[in-house]
């Protein structure tokens, strides 16, 4: 289930599974730092004296007070950002964007940095316990189930990777109700191998 952390200034972050924030116990001066690893969702209290940080990656997300999403597993290679209430700057590297309420940025692995219109029901349906997923690549899927229930799935055939996926699963359903309606809905199968599975043709 999701944690929720209260900082010290009054602001609170809600992580999701497998996800570590690092922060300080007291903020300093003139800033606040957190440091990220997975997805947590802010709501940051306002202080136009301190700004507000939130470090992941090579990225960093800065605000003064604001209500924002930020995904940045180490061990997957997208990061997002997705900003619901105020204004927040993403500095990846050496560039810098600003965001207004309802957008999202995408950082994929060689640095690129894409903004849009986000699906805020598909970028916040973590809260939910749910899974929800639109056109989306099927290592992505894969990655979230794989996180959510601790097991390995491998998808030998590369061509596989980017097929695209559309769905909406419960969380608390079982794992292999949810490896069925995932593998029917882009006609693959999938079969237990050890500890883990296998999806195919």
């Amino acid at each position: 289930d999701p944690i929720k952390v209260s900082l010290e200034d009054g602001s609170a972050v809600w992580l999701n599974r497998h996800s570590q924030l690092k922060y300080p116990k007291h903020f300093g001066a003139d800033k606040r730092e957190v440091f990220l690893d997975g997805e947590a969702y802010f709501e940051v209290k306002k202080e136009s004296a301190r700004p507000f940080f939130v470090h992941f990656d090579k990225s960093e997300v800065k605000v003064l007070g604001t209500t924002f999403n930020v995904k940045s597993f180490s061990h997957e290679t997208d990061r997002y950002v997705t900003l619901l209430v105020g204004i927040v700057n993403v500095k990846h590297k050496e560039r810098e964007v600003n965001m207004a309420p309802g957008e999202e940025i995408h950082i994929d692995k060689s640095g690129e940095t894409k903004k849009y219109k986000a699906d805020l029901a598909i970028s916040m349906a973590w809260r939910e316990k749910v899974f929800q997923f639109q056109q989306a690549p099927l290592t992505e899927v894969t990655a979230a189930i794989k996180r959510w229930y601790g097991v390995d799935i491998q998808i030998p055939d590369k061509q596989l990777h980017r097929r695209r996926v559309t769905i909406r699963i419960n969380q608390r359903e079982k794992l292999y109700a949810v490896l069925s309606a995932l593998t029917e809905s882009v006609g693959l199968k999938y079969k237990r191998e050890g500890e883990g599975v296998v999806i195919s043709k």
